[in-house]
């Protein structure tokens, strides 16, 4: 998940210096704003992805415990 968050990370790194560099809200370029979008929605998707595997990860997380607590190990022998 580092890569990910990394690349979430980046990709508002960017849309924040596309903003700070370019002309206000209704003087950007449509290539500028378009830009922002795209940076915007990468790191969206990054977010709700990084979402997903946490809760993924929770759940396998909580299967683990109850296959440890009934003592079954990883090939299914006590």
């Amino acid at each position: 998940m580092a890569g990910l968050q990394r690349r979430m990370d980046d990709a508002y790194q960017r849309a924040a210096a596309l903003l700070a560099n370019s002309e206000d809200y209704g003087e950007r370029s449509t290539r500028d704003e378009e830009e922002i979008v795209a940076f915007e929605a990468s790191a969206e998707a990054a977010r709700n992805r990084i979402a997903d595997l946490s809760r993924q990860l929770e759940v396998f997380e909580a299967i683990s415990r109850v296959l440890d607590d009934a003592g079954t190990g990883p090939d299914g022998e006590s």
